[in-house]
Parts: structure tokens; C-alpha cells; sequence
């Protein structure tokens, strides 16, 4: 992974430098705040930074600020080193959008476990982006029955759920140029679809992406603007920060209406899924657009986007399995091998200790001893964290009782929990993933709520199971909340 690293201090960004590279990383470094920001945008930027908390300057906290408030097109995962550990610290930074810490001094081993972490949660970020852009996509096909509306909607939807710079549908004239006429976009273009002239007809004009995508009707995908312009002009590539587009034809049978292209303002901006997801999210849209025009079609569209929806159910489902199975193997890795290297080394340095004369040197045995144990105790907590031993082996209940104490433990938040059963049998997933929203919930609570007290409560009637949070916080206008207020899911 391409990872940054920002740190106003040369040895510490050489420590870190070749900590990560002896990990397998490719990394950038920058010596502040600023340049930190510069070399977060641009067609080759990494997706993870890891940025020192004091910098001159701007510092790592303002660095997550400025990043947060731009339009993010891609899983960015933000991480700060500090030595700071208190809550008020650590909810500055959360509340500023960090997404992880590393404390000072770190430990290989924990550093390179929260980078896998960070690796996991960006894949499965990605995939839920895509997966819930999908979803928003193909309830519109259903809703929409008018066919400018529908591509504009669809446009809308997978810039913004998709985190692209530019989506756009053209449709193939049969005029004499063969012109590529737009008839929906969105996002940040400058006028390049007035003023581009593009056409599917193979000469010169039509060797673009989406010209070529219509007139060989194939996926054409451009993975780097800088190297491969297609057709392109450098001169908008510079101007509309474009970095690689996927054009996909939209046709069926014997019909092509055109293409829906993509672009991307980072190189390698479409991975192998995002691409088949999207061609079968064009293939839909092609029925759904034939359907409003031919209303004899439209049973078969909505048994295919039927059929896609119940896949996208049964693969969100998977996901979240994979991740369960993905953080219990990393806990397993933190239990089984890390922890027991360091307890290793740290009884050899005891031994060493032991047989030292020399009284500076058994108390520099001493401080690497003390260190190691506070490795010890975050590889433990960290191991925990991922995967709660108590929600696998004793259940719901227990686990909640263990995030009670966990949260009064790290935020000072005391959490009352009730049931009316001592036990609610359910299956591993249903379990797991009950617990991960009530634990969400609570920290929604710790971040906003302003309060110090919290209620979950558990009911079971007639086989349905009721979960409660609830607080006493401050609260919020519901009448001021509308379905374009915010940007998160939630």
C-alpha cells in the first residue's frame, strides 16, 4: 500500500520510513502539514496517511480537517502519531477526522496489525460504497419512469455514492459525424462535453474512450490519463484533473443507445469489481432506459434488476462475514504470535538485565522492559477490540456487558444494560453484527451526545427482537433534517 508519512522531523520520518518499507510498503514522505495536503490530491496520491499530531504550521488534527471538507472520491484513512492518549485528545482528533492513532512510542508489530486493519476497513469501504451505490441505482430504475430524468438521476447517483469526478451518458447519433450527443451529467467538467466533439466514428475524434467503447461495443477502460491519453487533449486532462475513466457501452441485443463514462481524478481510480459492478450496473440502466421507451420490455428489466438486487443482498451479507472472519484472524495473529514474541523478548532482556553489572545499563533494561509492556497491554486492547472473545464464546448479553464496562473504562461512559431474557439464541452473524451497531450507537453517544450515562435495553415479543439505545443528550432539530443534509450513509 502507498502510505504517507508526515513528520517535521527527519529522523522520525526515517524511522518510520524504513519501518514501513521493511513491512512491504511503498511510501511518500512530507515534511509538514502543507505539504502533506499537496501530496494528498492528484492523480497519485496515496490512500493512507500517517501524519505526526504537532507540525508546524498545520498539524495533524488541521491536516484531517482540510482533507475531510474537500470531496473525497476515494477510501482516505487518516492516522496520527501521538503521544497523547487522554479522551479528550483522542476525541480531537476523531471529531477532526482521523480515523485511527498510533501512540508514541509505537512497536512494529502494533503498527503494522492498525495498518491491516486500515487496509480491511478501505476494501470494505469501498465495497460498501459500491455496493450501496448499486442499491440507490437500481431503486431509481424502478421509481423513474421518464428517461431524461432516469439518466440524470443515475449520473447523480454513482458520482456522488461513487465517489467520481465526472459521470455522464451520451447517446450515439446516426447523423453523418456520428456525434456522441450528452444527455446527462454530473460532477466538475469545465464544459468538456461541449466543447470535446465526440463521436463514435473511427477517424482521429473517435479514438476517446467513449467513441470507441460505442463503436466496438466494449468496456473500455483507461487505468492512467498521464500515460494513455486516448483521444483526450493533455490540455483537459490538466484542466478537469481527470486520472482514468472507464466508458461503458450501453447496449443491448441488437440496440446501442450510447455509453456511460466515468471518470476518475486518481490513476488506477477503477479496480477489477468496481468495474464488473458497473458494467452491470450500465447493462441495467440500458434495460431500464429501453423499458420507458418500450413499455413491452419493462417486466423483463425489473426481473433483472430483481435478480441483481437479491445478489447485492446476499453479497453484503458476505461482506460482513469476511470482515468478521478477517478481524478474528488478525486477533488471533495479535494473540498467538505478536504477543508471544514480545513476552519472548521480554523475559530474555530480563535475563540480560540479571547478569549485567553495570547499574545504567540494567536500568536502560528496565525502560525497553517498560516498553515492551505497554506493547504488550495495546496488542492486547487491540486484539480485543477486533474481536471480543466474549461475543463468540458467551453471547449477546455478555458481550454488551463487557462494552459497558469498556466504555465507562475509555470514555467515561456509563452504560446501563437490561434485558427481559438472559439469553437470545441467533445465529454468529446476526450476533456480531447487533453488537457492531450498538457499539456504534454508544460511540455516537461518546462523540455528540454530551452526557455521561446510557441505556441499552433488550426485548423479545411474539420472536421479534427489539434493541434501544437511547441517552439524555442534547439532541437535534429532526424538522431541520432532509435527505440532502449530510454526506455520510447514516
Amino acid at each position: 500500500m502507498k502510505i504517507l508519512i508526515a513528520d517535521d522531523s527527519p529522523t522520525a520520518r526515517i524511522t518510520l520510513h524504513k519501518t514501513l518499507e521493511k513491512l512491504g510498503h511503498e511510501v511518500v514522505e512530507a515534511r509538514d502539514g502543507l505539504e502533506a495536503l499537496e501530496r494528498l490530491t492528484g492523480p497519485e496520491a496515496p490512500v493512507m496517511a500517517i501524519l505526526d499530531w504537532l507540525m508546524p504550521g498545520l498539524d495533524g488534527p488541521d491536516v484531517c480537517t482540510r482533507i475531510r471538507a474537500m470531496e473525497a472520491t476515494v477510501p482516505l484513512y487518516l492516522m496520527l502519531l501521538t503521544m497523547k492518549d487522554t479522551k479528550e485528545d483522542l476525541l480531537e482528533g476523531l471529531s477532526k477526522g482521523a480515523n485511527d492513532f498510533v501512540s508514541k512510542p509505537y512497536h512494529e508489530g502494533e503498527l503494522n496489525a492498525r495498518i491491516q486493519v486500515a487496509e480491511r476497513t478501505m476494501e470494505l469501504e469501498s465495497a460498501n460504497r459500491t455496493l450501496r451505490m448499486l442499491s440507490e441505482c437500481h431503486q431509481a430504475m424502478v421509481r423513474i419512469q421518464n428517461e431524461q430524468e432516469l439518466a440524470q438521476q443515475i449520473c447523480g447517483i454513482i458520482r456522488r455514492m461513487g465517489g467520481y469526478r465526472v459521470a455522464w451518458v451520451g447517446y450515439a447519433e446516426s447523423d453523418i459525424g456520428k456525434t456522441v450527443r450528452p444527455v446527462a451529467w454530473d460532477g466538475v467538467e469545465y464544459g468538456y462535453l461541449e466543447q470535446a466533439r465526440i463521436t463514435w466514428a473511427d477517424n482521429p475524434l473517435g479514438q476517446g474512450p467513449t467513441g470507441s467503447c460505442i463503436r466496438l461495443r466494449e468496456v473500455r477502460l483507461n487505468r492512467d490519463f498521464q500515460t494513455k491519453q486516448e483521444g483526450t487533449s493533455r490540455h483537459d486532462i490538466l484542466r478537469n484533473g481527470f486520472g482514468s475513466s472507464l466508458a461503458l457501452p450501453l447496449a443491448w441485443r441488437e440496440q446501442v443507445l450510447g455509453a456511460l463514462t466515468i471518470y476518475s481524478d486518481r490513476s488506477n481510480g477503477f479496480d477489477q469489481d468496481q468495474v464488473s459492478h458497473l458494467t452491470e450496473l450500465a447493462d441495467d440502466l440500458t434495460l431500464g432506459l429501453l423499458a420507458i421507451r418500450t413499455r413491452s420490455e419493462r417486466n423483463e428489466a425489473l426481473a433483472v434488476a430483481d435478480q441483481r438486487a437479491m445478489k447485492l443482498r446476499a453479497l453484503a451479507t458476505e461482506l460482513f462475514q469476511t470482515e468478521q472472519r478477517e478481524r478474528q484472524k488478525l486477533a488471533q495473529v495479535l494473540h498467538d504470535h505478536i504477543q508471544q514474541l514480545l513476552v519472548a523478548v521480554k523475559y530474555g532482556l530480563v535475563g540480560i538485565s540479571s547478569r549485567m553489572q553495570d547499574e545504567d545499563g540494567r536500568s536502560a533494561c528496565g525502560k525497553v522492559a517498560d516498553t515492551l509492556d505497554m506493547a504488550l497491554q495495546a496488542s492486547r486492547t487491540l486484539a480485543t477490540e477486533l474481536s471480543p472473545p466474549s461475543l463468540h464464546e458467551k453471547g449477546l448479553l455478555a458481550a454488551l456487558e463487557w462494552l459497558s464496562s469498556r466504555m465507562a473504562e475509555l470514555h467515561r461512559l456509563t452504560v446501563e444494560v437490561s434485558a427481559d431474557k438472559t439469553s437470545y439464541p441467533m445465529p454468529p452473524h446476526l450476533r456480531i453484527f447487533l453488537f457492531d451497531a450498538i457499539r456504534e450507537l454508544l460511540f455516537n453517544v461518546v462523540k455528540h451526545a454530551g452526557v455521561n450515562r446510557a441505556q441499552v435495553r433488550l426485548t423479545e415479543s411474539a420472536g421479534l427482537l427489539e434493541v434501544t439505545v437511547q441517552d439524555e443528550g442534547t439532541g437535534f432539530d429532526a424538522h431541520g433534517i432532509t435527505s440532502e443534509s449530510g454526506t455520510g450513509f447514516g
